[in-house]
């Protein structure tokens, strides 16, 4: 019987051998929404380059659909949820968010990482 997987968990090596992310897929409009809500509340009559877009909604990107981890900083300490504690998207590195990412658009990376 079907049955659609909209919420995976993956594995997420970029912070170690048992790290994981645990991610809700976004249906396509809700990526049309996002993409158009970037671009309108980033530009509002103020010139925005195209990387600093990217980088914002790889960002809100992230803080939506990232549901729980493990991840730690680097002395150990757990990590809050995007959730709970938006801000700490903004201590993570560039390819930590683009590992995430990754495993929200690229089926290739999800094939590889997902945990059944």
């Amino acid at each position: 019987m079907p049955k659609r997987n909209s919420v995976l968990k993956c594995s997420t090596p970029i912070q170690g051998d048992d790290a994981y992310v645990v991610i809700r897929q976004p249906t396509y409009g809700e990526m049309r929404a996002m993409v158009r809500e970037n671009a309108d509340s980033i530009t509002n009559g103020v010139q925005v380059n195209k990387v600093e877009q990217n980088m914002e909604l790889m960002i809100n990107v992230v803080k939506k659909y990232v549901i729980q981890w493990n991840w730690v900083y680097e002395d150990g300490t757990p990590m809050p949820f995007p959730a709970s504690k938006p801000e700490v998207v903004e201590e993570l590195t560039s390819a930590e968010i683009k590992q995430i990412c990754d495993l929200i658009y690229d089926e290739d990376a999800i094939k590889k990482n997902v945990i059944t």
